[in-house]
């Protein structure tokens, strides 16, 4: 799309837009209720709808979850990113939402309007991480790895691979009754600590050892890089499932 589009489409949403944004991708943190946060919104549209204020912020459906789009002027842009939280925190007080219950990405990069789409996309995946990590909110700059993780899973081409990998990991699961992929979750998520692995699976260091191994050898890994190699597919596995939950 062209960056006037792209404003126009951003001004559809909202005429009293004004000329940078930053956007809050907002989900649920009770995942068995997932439509519960629709019904925020549809009772925030009833009380703007009865409200005659003109606003320079706008709440948006996304997947099953919630996007904010907030606007500024050269005259009023926030000073920090601290100043953008707490700006956003108080619009979900504001609009009825209790925001402990829910996970909040941010993309915190002031952009012009034309840019909305990237806002958009840096919210969304700074919210995937911010669940992934359990927590109540996560900037995009806070990201760091978890960037290009991300655009690897939003890539079906590059994810492709990736899937590839771990139904290679199921189907030996599944044939020889291993725990080979469990294993590996647990290990990556303990950033490769063999001790602390086993201790959370119950089973020997040598056993994990030698499941780790094993992947490796069955997904044809090269030998002295197979541990980034390993965290990365897993962290890609991981925020893909994370992703599917609400988007």
């Amino acid at each position: 799309n062209s960056l006037e589009s792209i404003e126009n489409t951003a001004l559809e949403i909202n005429p009293h837009f004004l000329q940078y944004a930053v956007v809050a991708s907002i989900t649920s943190k009770d995942t068995s209720n997932n439509l519960k946060i629709h019904t925020y919104f549809d009772n925030l549209m009833f009380r703007q709808y009865r409200n005659t204020n003109i606003l320079n912020h706008s709440f948006v459906k996304s997947g099953l979850g919630l996007v904010l789009i907030c606007t500024y002027s050269d005259d009023n842009l926030p000073i920090s990113f601290q100043s953008i939280k707490k700006e956003i925190h108080e619009k979900l007080l504001d609009a009825g939402f209790t925001p402990s219950n829910f996970h909040i990405g941010i993309s915190d990069a002031i952009l012009p309007l034309n840019n909305l789409n990237v806002s958009v996309i840096r919210a969304r995946n700074a919210n995937v991480v911010c669940q992934y990590e359990q927590l109540d909110m996560k900037l995009y700059s806070e990201l760091g790895i978890y960037k290009y993780v991300m655009s690897i899973i939003t890539n079906p081409i590059l994810f492709q691979e990736v899937e590839q990998h771990i139904q290679t990991l199921q189907q030996y699961d599944d044939g020889h009754d291993s725990n080979l992929l469990d294993t590996l979750i647990v290990f990556i998520k303990n950033n490769g600590d063999y001790t602390k692995a086993s201790e959370e699976l119950f089973q020997h260091a040598n056993t994990i050892r030698y499941r780790v191994k094993k992947s490796e050898q069955i997904m044809n890994f090269t030998e002295g890089s197979s541990l980034e190699e390993l965290t990365m597919l897993i962290r890609c596995y991981l925020l893909h499932n994370v992703m599917m939950r609400n988007y």
